[in-house]
């Protein structure tokens, strides 16, 4: 199920025009509406692409990846912008350092098909995820010309079994596209889930 993980090197492309027309941030967030005092991870947070916008609606924004490149890129970005409410650190996959119930949610942008183990991996989300706290996840479809491989990605369907296996109950989806001449260029699922 899994697939390769995203490249530091090719991190350039995650900061580009064309990410940003396909996949807006503030768009996409605004689907989850993040909320003023909330404090929220994200994990698989590369270069901070959704994270930065998202701290300036939360009260602080926990950007957890594994790669160490990618949070030194996210750094650079934060003195640029003058961003303070967001702690990058490096974590494992399936080991997330944050104490247990200690946000109130938890963005997988286009990560979860890259998982070596989701099982383990979504327990580790809903162990730092408090009651009745939220899980969001951003997916490519199973359509459309742009993204990683058909083979690598998730049906809404796995994604809400991962998401049930860990204790997590579906609460809202919705979808997003861009065309390019007619054509079903991008799709991408937005999942939302409370932690029961």
């Amino acid at each position: 199920m899994a697939g390769h993980k995203y490249e530091a090197e090719k991190a350039g492309h995650l900061e580009g025009r064309l990410r940003r027309f396909l996949a807006p941030p503030n768009a996409l967030l605004s689907r989850f509406v993040p909320l003023p005092g909330e404090i929220w991870a994200e994990v698989g947070v590369g270069t901070g692409f959704f994270a930065i916008p998202l701290a300036a609606r939360v009260e602080k924004v926990h950007a957890l990846d594994l790669n160490e490149k990618m949070l030194a890129l996210l750094r650079r970005n934060l003195l640029e912008k003058q961003v303070q409410n967001i702690e990058a650190v490096k974590s494992d996959e399936s080991t997330l350092p944050l104490p247990d119930s200690s946000v109130d949610a938890v963005l997988l942008a286009f990560v979860l098909h890259e998982v070596d183990e989701p099982e383990r991996f979504l327990a580790e989300v809903a162990r730092i995820t408090r009651t009745g706290g939220r899980l969001c996840v951003i997916e490519f479809t199973e359509s459309g010309l742009f993204g990683p491989p058909q083979d690598e990605r998730l049906t809404t369907q796995q994604i809400n079994d991962l998401a049930a296996g860990a204790g997590f109950e579906s609460s809202r989806a919705w979808s997003w596209q861009r065309r390019l001449l007619g054509w079903k260029y991008f799709g991408l699922a937005g999942i939302e889930y409370r932690k029961l």
